[in-house]
């Protein structure tokens, strides 16, 4: 009797050593799809420098880009800055078409 336990004991033992073994070799493979994900996604430098270049090429369309509304938005825009609030007017403009400050400007002014 006190063999079979021994023998019993030994097999759970063994058992338990290799259910062990498997959930560490499962959160090694999680560790190293996880370190390979990360090796793929940019730093923080990169992804500042990424969004830095996005909003200077946005800037430079929206100087590129002119201004185009339609007559009804035009004639408010129009009515706002003659009422003496031309830098509310420039701010719905810019709302509006997210162009940049210095075309905004230049599309209120030809406006007045």
């Amino acid at each position: 009797m006190a063999a079979f336990v021994a023998f019993m004991f030994s097999q759970t033992m063994l058992g338990m050593f290799f259910v062990m073994l498997g959930v560490l070799v499962f959160f090694w493979s999680i560790t190293r799809v996880v370190a390979s994900i990360n090796a793929r996604l940019p730093t923080a430098e990169e992804a500042d420098a990424f969004e830095l270049k996005e909003l200077i090429a946005q800037e430079r369309n929206a100087a590129t880009t002119p201004i185009e509304l339609s007559e009804e938005l035009t004639q408010d825009i129009r009515l706002i800055a003659q009422s003496g609030s031309k830098i509310e007017a420039i701010k719905h403009v810019k709302r509006l078409t997210g162009a940049g400050l210095k075309e905004c400007k230049d599309f209120v002014d030809a406006l007045t």
